[in-house]
């Protein structure tokens, strides 16, 4: 994992067991696969299988990781997909309300 704009380290942070709020993320395109993906696994019997199979499947989800420090999201995008780690939203500390995609204006989509 990367580090936070503000310099906070995510990948430090988790080596030290420090838990942080994130979520797995699945593309819609990918959803049904990944399912499928998941009750093979849950079916499988066979441990070396079966960790073989969470390894296959893991490449088909990504994550949404907030930093502890500055509340700015991170978007580890799936494996499989070969994105870099972006900063989806960074927050305004002292106006929450103020949260907006990057390159959004209020009101207007950036194009």
């Amino acid at each position: 994992m990367p580090t936070c704009v503000c310099g906070f380290d995510f990948a430090k942070a988790l080596s030290l067991g420090r838990k942080l709020e994130s979520y797995a993320v699945i593309s819609d395109r990918d959803f049904l696969k990944v399912i499928r993906k998941e009750r093979a696994i849950l079916a499988e019997r066979t441990p070396d299988k079966r960790l073989r199979l969470i390894a296959e499947a893991s490449q088909w989800v990504g994550s949404l990781a907030q930093c502890p420090r500055c509340r700015s999201w991170l978007f580890l995008k799936p494996f499989r997909a070969k994105g870099r780690a972006r900063l989806l939203l960074k927050a305004a500390p002292d106006r929450p309300s103020s949260v907006r995609p990057q390159g959004v204006r209020a009101g207007r989509p950036a194009g």
